[in-house]
């Protein structure tokens, strides 16, 4: 069976050295310290879940940074394949500020993908999380709690 390229998932775990320093080895939606990073315990995990990519989905690449982060065994595997609640968005969106402000080397990369001034990227971020949880019913974090680094 052919799936186009835009339907097939690419290897993503090289991101998690990029993505490990601004989450400050914890889970990014449950906050609990990895025991583990760079094993199985460690997941990196599509926010908007990939599985739109396959459905009506025309705002964007889901398999790009702006859309990944490092995910707990746990929290990955409750989360499935569920956009996060818009509770917890705010905390996706500090990140690129965040990493964009630092000159980190995912900074080019992030302007380019979610736009060039912050109310653009965050403009951004709030219409892709509204047309993914329009399409799939969101999912919560362990004890909504939400922290921001």
């Amino acid at each position: 069976m052919y799936a186009p390229a835009r339907l097939r998932r690419g290897a993503i775990t090289g991101v998690r050295a990029a993505l490990s320093g601004y989450q400050d080895g914890r889970c990014a939606y449950c906050h609990v310290p990895f025991t583990d990073i760079g094993t199985s315990r460690v997941a990196v995990d599509h926010v908007l879940p990939f599985v739109l990519m396959t459905r009506e989905w025309h705002d964007g690449d889901l398999r790009q940074v702006w859309n990944l982060l490092l995910a707990c065994y746990r929290c990955n595997s409750a989360k499935g394949a569920r956009p996060p609640a818009a509770d917890w968005m705010p905390w996706l969106d500090q990140r690129g500020e965040h990493l964009i402000a630092s000159h980190h080397p995912l900074r080019e990369t992030l302007i380019s993908q979610l736009g060039p001034d912050p109310a653009r990227r965050h403009q951004t971020l709030a219409r892709r999380h509204t047309a993914a949880t329009e399409m799939i019913p969101p999912w919560s974090p362990p004890g909504a709690r939400i922290a921001v680094s």
